[in-house]
């Protein structure tokens, strides 16, 4: 129903290269983009939104833990209910066109140990954290890289929580964009900084598209 409604209403979905390809080289984003964005990277996506996705020509932005991944593509396990994507799985998906691959940690999808997701933590030192935060996301996104032979260039905060120093961190490791769990419309400009911290909608259960 969603997409029946957003084709029907003339929206064209897009991913974020579009909006990069847009704030640094002026390219024409269409009249009424929108944004599909689906963390985690469950076996979920495959088997029930890929399909979908290709039925009404949508495109999404799948952001991957990279330990699940590891760990699925190293056990044969392939319950729809709770099982994540393999390598594999992430690299057809790609390949389809239809998904942008992106980082959303290897291992800090969690509330552990003082940390929540991938925020500084209570008496880390700033160079212990930034170290600590740059061998994650480094390590996901080379797996992306080496799966799909493409390095994400958004990076999107677990649960949305993000600190002064992660911010600066995603910065200088590259990443033209990130995306929070802040709800509200993004006014993308020419400004390369309107691409961080994009704003999201969660999709609650029980509601209409049209709501």
């Amino acid at each position: 129903q969603d997409m029946q409604y957003l084709q029907n209403n003339g929206y064209t979905a897009v991913v974020i290269q579009d909006l990069v390809d847009y704030v640094y080289h002026g390219t024409a984003l269409p009249e009424k983009p929108v944004m599909i964005t689906i963390d985690d990277g469950y076996l979920s996506v495959k088997e029930y939104i890929f399909p979908l996705l290709e039925k009404y020509q949508m495109r999404a932005v799948l952001s991957v833990i990279g330990k699940y991944s590891d760990q699925y593509t190293n056990m044969p396990d392939r319950n729809v209910a709770y099982a994540h994507l393999t390598w594999d799985d992430v690299r057809e998906l790609s390949e389809s066109g239809v998904f942008d691959i992106e980082n959303h940690t290897y291992d800090m999808h969690k509330n552990a140990q003082g940390r929540k997701g991938s925020m500084k933590k209570s008496g880390e030192s700033t160079e212990e954290y930034k170290k600590n935060l740059q061998e994650d996301l480094s390590k996901v996104s080379t797996l992306v890289e080496q799966s799909t032979g493409k390095k994400p260039i958004c990076y999107t905060y677990p649960f949305g929580f993000f600190s002064k120093e992660s911010k600066e961190v995603v910065k200088e490791m590259g990443f033209l964009a990130s995306l929070s769990c802040n709800e509200g419309n993004n006014y993308i400009t020419r400004d390369p900084e309107c691409l961080y911290l994009i704003k999201r909608y969660n999709r609650p259960h029980g509601k209409s598209a049209e709501e």
